[in-house]
This record gives structure tokens, sequence and C-alpha cells, in this order.
């Protein structure tokens, strides 16, 4: 699955279409999210905070904490050494 494009604000239809995706995919098959957006500007991006919960809580569950900070390809301070 590829989101292109995540960061603008999500139609009403795209947030429902997303929260079924992650529903389905939910303890079936693993999922990968790359994106420049820092996870608590998801919110803003999804556009309903409930569905954001959601859409965050089906993909952070089982997701290890180091996998779950963002990482400035840019600052190697981000970076652990």
């Amino acid at each position: 699955m590829l989101c292109r494009e995540f960061g603008q604000p999500l139609k009403p239809a795209h947030r429902n279409d997303l929260m079924e995706i992650m529903d389905d995919r939910h303890g079936q098959t693993s999922t990968l999210v790359i994106s420049q957006l820092p996870i608590d500007q998801w919110y803003t991006s999804i556009g309903d905070n409930t569905l954001a919960d959601a859409i965050l809580d089906r993909l952070m569950q089982r997701t290890p904490p180091a996998a779950q900070r963002c990482v400035d390809a840019q600052d190697p301070r981000s970076v652990d050494r």
C-alpha cells in the first residue's frame, strides 16, 4: 500500500477508506508507513481525532518503541550512535 502526499488533509471518504484498510490489515499482515510527517501531526492530517486515534492504535500497537520515533536524515543528532 502506498499513500502519496500523506500530510495533506484527508477528505472524509479517504479517511474512512484508510481506517477500513488499517482495520482489515490489523493483526493479519505487516504494514509499513514511511512519512516525513511527525506522528503528532497525523491528527491534523487525518482530520478526525477519533479516526486518527483508531488508525494510530492499529499501526502502533505492536510497533517497537525504537521504530515509533522520527529520524531527521538532515540532523545527525536524531540518529542513534
